[in-house]
């Protein structure tokens, strides 16, 4: 079901903007400069994940690597859930309220009960510690990996939030900060722990939690800056008002946000329980599952940044009614991010046999044969992270959550029939044709609600599928993709002349920098 229309469509949806909204003066980063800084530390940022991947890979045994695979996807399944969805509405609504001047009373209401919701869920985790673990583990005995794991969901909410908040106010350079800070923090921690200490999932895990909290810190002088030049605004807004205008997209985003997580889970939790193996061979079947998503998973984490700080721009356009640049915006974002994920997929499967074989010794074999099909369905997905944004600026939740559901089933109804008779292939086989099924379904949505999309971004869409076919036919598709880029054929004149204007500036930025 839809959404019913917010308070600003019930003014008229296209009605202009009042003069005390319009004399709001604007705030944060450009998103040209604040985008090319954070795609510099993203790189950065990146390389720390695949280091750390790389060393936990090596370090850990198997069934270890499977046993935090597993827990890091509850946590993070856990997450949006323990909050209802509230701080999701920061992402959709900071722009709305501080036109008004009651951005104060906004935050005061959602950080507040997201705060609450929170240290109750952990308090349920810590108490119940040992049901726990056999429900999400299938073994009694890893009570202490599920209270740490209670304890890194509060840390994570927290650093969720405040990312959200500065992104939510045009802080990319912060929120990139942040991000970087908490990938090298856990590369360290994690690396220092199960190297020094003792390779066990435990000690992941407090890496994981010491490093959510400290990448938190740079928020909190950036907030103080920003409360300094009065954006906060008003604490007088009633709570009352706020939920009434708030409550649908914070519970759709909380169901979509746990069944995105539990789409992440589905596959290597039915592989834990569909495998045909004792449980400490599962837990090890999951270990090869993790090795082949390592580098895969990381683009899903680059869409996820530009999402985060696409959005508030969207939203921007949407709030002046300027629907038709929202259009413009995301067609160009996928095609990009399209054509660049799979040039990077069919470089890193060329690349792949030559690491796996020199870093783990051959240990990851089986995780190995299914990085293509790992790859296209983590570029699917990515895509599918970019495009629901627009659901959200029009305010139609409901909708994105029924094609992942949708989606969702399929993959539980794929996985039960694929992993008894094809194993490890079939569960990577059942999660690449869910993802299909996600993209497809919410593009045929969002084309009911205005986003007209062209054919060449529909087309372009398709494109990392042939990264499934393996290296010799993603390299060619990519030597096509050349040609026809240098021939001007996929993207039309409008968009060459954006890229061309984006980088300039970028350029200019930069140049005056220097």
């Amino acid at each position: 079901m839809a959404s019913s229309p917010s308070t600003s469509q019930s003014r008229g949806g296209n009605a202009p903007a009042g003069p005390g909204e319009a004399s709001a003066p604007s705030i944060g980063d450009s998103l040209a400069h604040g985008m090319m800084i954070a795609l510099i530390l993203a790189v950065f940022q990146r390389l720390s994940g695949v280091v750390r991947s790389f060393i936990l890979c090596g370090v850990l045994d198997d069934e270890q690597l499977g046993l935090w695979s597993l827990a890091q996807s509850i946590i993070f399944s856990l997450a949006p859930l323990s909050v209802l969805g509230t701080t999701s509405t920061l992402r959709r609504y900071v722009e709305h309220y501080r036109l008004r001047g009651e951005l104060g009373g906004f935050l005061r209401v959602t950080l507040g009960t997201a705060a609450s919701l929170t240290l109750v869920g952990a308090v349920v985790l810590m108490i119940a510690a040992p049901v726990w673990s056999r429900v999400f583990f299938r073994e009694a005995g890893l009570e202490w990996l599920v209270i740490w794991m209670a304890v890194g969901t509060v840390a994570i909410v927290m650093f969720n939030t405040l990312q959200d908040l500065t992104e939510s106010l045009r802080l990319i350079r912060t929120s990139s900060w942040m991000r970087l800070l908490h990938s090298v923090g856990f590369t360290i921690l994690g690396a220092l722990f199960v190297i020094v200490i003792r390779a066990d999932v435990v000690w992941v895990a407090v890496a994981f939690l010491i490093a959510s909290v400290i990448a938190s810190v740079p928020a909190i002088p950036a907030l103080r800056g920003m409360r300094a030049q009065g954006v906060m605004g008003s604490l007088a807004t009633q709570p009352t008002g706020v939920w009434r205008k708030i409550w649908r997209y914070a519970g759709w985003n909380c169901v979509i946000s746990v069944i995105s997580n539990l789409f992440e889970l589905s596959d290597r939790y039915m592989l834990q329980m569909l495998g045909g193996v004792d449980v400490h061979e599962a837990h090890a079947l999951v270990g090869q599952y993790h090795a082949s998503r390592m580098i895969p998973v990381l683009l899903i984490g680059v869409a996820q940044m530009l999402t985060n700080m696409l959005l508030p721009f969207l939203v921007a356009h949407w709030e002046r009614n300027e629907r038709s640049e929202v259009v413009r915006m995301l067609n160009l974002t996928i095609k990009t991010l399209a054509i660049a994920m799979t040039f990077g997929g069919a470089a890193i499967l060329t690349l792949a046999p030559l690491l796996y074989s020199i870093l783990f010794n051959d240990r990851y074999d089986a995780g190995l044969s299914v990085l293509p099909m790992a790859m296209t369905y983590c570029i699917w997905f990515s895509l599918y992270t970019i495009g629901e944004d627009y659901l959200w600026c029009c305010e139609k939740g409901g909708w994105a959550t029924g094609t992942l559901l949708i989606a969702v089933i399929a993959n539980f109804v794929l996985n039960a029939l694929f992993i008894p008779v094809m194993g490890l292939h079939g569960a990577t086989l059942a999660t690449l044709l869910g993802n299909g099924i996600a993209w497809g379904g919410l593009l045929l949505v969002s084309r009911r609600f205005g986003w007209n999309f062209s054919l060449s971004m529909a087309l372009l869409s398709l494109l990392p599928l042939v990264l499934s076919l393996g290296v010799l036919p993603s390299l060619a598709a990519c030597a096509a993709v050349m040609v026809l880029l240098a021939k001007g054929k996929l993207f039309d004149a409008n968009e060459r002349e954006r890229l061309a204007e984006q980088w300039n500036k970028v350029r200019a930025k930069f140049s005056r920098a220097s």
